[in-house]
């Protein structure tokens, strides 16, 4: 078992504290690194000389005899090495009643790790890993992004700090977990805001310094076991859309332009990309309103008896730095067998960051007249947080220590429209349809509350004659097949909510209804409940 040894162990130590280190006076707001010689498990603290208090609790470094006024505040902690040590003299005791003493001669003290989270920290996985732990909370809801003119705040104070656990791995000993406590506001410059788009912000913990910093990508991270990249081109309707323009070296007439490649629409007449007639090779190039890393592509085959032959067989991709793809990135061949509506997905070997890229088609199937594609479907990868590691990685594999905190919508001309905090913890309930009533025979998309496309657990509840219950989902036959239910799943990045074709909820206790009126349920509030699943 590690031990945790008192300062005046420490190589550099002044006599029974951190005073003096290498024969330097200390200044406020330095801060020390302390590593347990055997596992290598660090804190840092920082000088905090402004409090007017002794170095009393929190009690992290023994005080010597001309100690000033001033304390250190354990301000990062690895949260395993809280439960590390034994009972001994110059360790940490493992108990809980050991660690709510006082140890005023040990490295760290319990008063001070409380002091510093705001929380007490109660075993390797007693608080959620990956997460925004406390946080501004205004009517049961995140408040800690806001719009400043067009700028977005993270907002943080001593009275509401923001804290964040960053999750690193696993060892020995458990999970790797360090964590952040903002107290003070970061602001987002609209200059660092991507256009007409959703921004993703974030908190990205150095880990040498502690140091955090609140950034914003258009990417959103992708939760997953290995990257499949993420999709978050909107529809377009003409050939500029959200995040770029597409053109195409030829069109078979106005009916079958290239935006159509991008309209997000499938099994509808009229809703591909065709080469004008005659010819069968030709290409599809998409320049990007900003860089970003492109992992991978779909191409979906069009709904037509035609899809075997006359979609792509033989292809390269390219990619560009700039608006002219010049980059070999994938080459394909044999690609045949297509049928109506059909979608294959194409990885690169790493993400490739570029502002164009272009798929360059040698040859279809066989058909001669022209070449057909229904929908092009490029994949990107940002971050990519591994759910066999619990390690977050950068586009090009090296770690990162971040945390997303909400995003901010903007339009084209910069005006921040909304600026929305993700959930606290590991639950979040919200209302569904803004909490209006649902209707029969509709679906509702809802935001993600933990991030879009977080792993989640989803439940729903309706609300009837002032309870709340579970609508359960019901198949039945009366002069005709037909349901009743609300059932919510995770649909790509969202929360879809679904509501039955006759109503939201059979009557009767026969049915599961936890109502005891025994009346069927055709309108009703709805509320989600999400539990993150990682």
């Amino acid at each position: 078992m590690a031990k945790h040894y008192a300062a005046t162990s420490l190589t550099g130590g002044g006599s029974g504290a951190l005073d003096k280190i290498n024969g330097a006076l200390l200044s406020d707001g330095d801060t020390a690194r302390v590593t347990i010689k055997d596992t290598g498990r660090t804190w840092f603290f920082h000088l905090d000389a402004q409090s007017g208090l002794a170095e009393s609790p929190p009690e992290v470094i023994a005080p010597d005899s001309g100690a000033e006024a001033k304390r250190w505040i354990l301000s990062r902690l690895a949260v395993d090495a809280s439960t590390l040590g034994t009972a001994a003299v110059n360790d940490m005791a493992s108990s809980e009643e050991g660690r709510a003493g006082q140890a005023s001669d040990k490295v760290m003290s319990p008063a001070a790790s409380k002091a510093a989270f705001d929380s007490w920290v109660a075993g390797k996985t007693s608080l959620p890993r990956q997460a925004i732990l406390t946080g501004k909370v205004v009517d049961g809801l995140p408040a800690f992004l806001s719009v400043s003119g067009n700028d977005v705040q993270v907002l943080a104070s001593e009275a509401e700090p923001l804290i964040l656990s960053f999750a690193a791995g696993f060892e020995a000993q458990g999970g790797i977990d360090y964590f952040a406590r903002l107290t003070d506001h970061r602001t987002i410059a609209n200059s660092e805001l991507a256009r007409g788009v959703r921004n993703y912000v974030f908190a990205e913990r150095d880990p040498d310094t502690g140091a955090v910093r609140c950034g914003v990508t258009d990417v959103p991270p992708e939760y997953n076991w290995k990257r499949e990249g993420m999709d978050i081109l909107t529809a377009h309707t003409t050939y500029a859309g959200a995040y770029g323009t597409i053109s195409a070296s030829s069109e078979h007439n106005a009916t079958w332009p290239a935006w159509k490649a991008v309209d997000r629409l499938t099994n509808v007449s009229g809703t591909a990309w065709i080469t004008v007639s005659g010819t069968t090779t030709g290409w599809l190039r998409y320049v990007l309103g900003t860089p970003k890393p492109l992992a991978g592509y779909k191409l979906c085959g069009r709904n037509s008896v035609l899809a075997a032959n006359s979609e792509p067989k033989d292809w390269t991709v390219r990619v560009g730095a700039d608006a002219v793809p010049d980059v070999l990135a994938d080459t394909r061949s044999g690609q045949t067998g297509w049928t109506a509506n059909e979608y294959r997905t194409f990885m690169l070997p790493a993400p490739l960051a570029c502002k164009s890229f272009e798929l360059n088609i040698a040859a279809n199937a066989g058909y001669t007249t022209y070449t057909q594609i229904d929908e092009f479907v490029p994949l990107f990868s940002e971050d990519f947080f591994d759910l066999n590691t619990y390690t977050m990685h950068g586009p090009d594999g090296s770690l990162r220590q971040r945390v997303y905190l909400g995003f901010a919508d903007v339009s084209a001309a910069g005006v921040v429209t909304t600026a929305r905090g993700y959930a606290l913890g590991d639950l979040a309930v919200r209302n569904v349809n803004n909490g209006a009533n649902l209707a029969a025979n509709l679906r509702y998309v809802e935001e993600n509350p933990f991030g879009a496309g977080a792993p989640v657990q989803v439940g729903v509840d309706i609300y009837v004659a002032g309870d709340w219950g579970d609508p359960h989902w019901n198949v039945y036959y009366e002069g005709g097949w037909s349901v009743r239910g609300v059932k919510a799943s995770s649909f790509r990045q969202d929360i879809l909510v679904v509501a039955g074709l006759s109503g939201l909820c059979l009557g009767g206790v026969y049915s599961g209804s936890p109502f005891t009126n025994g009346v069927s349920i055709t309108s009703a509030p709805a509320r989600i409940r999400c539990r993150r699943a990682f």
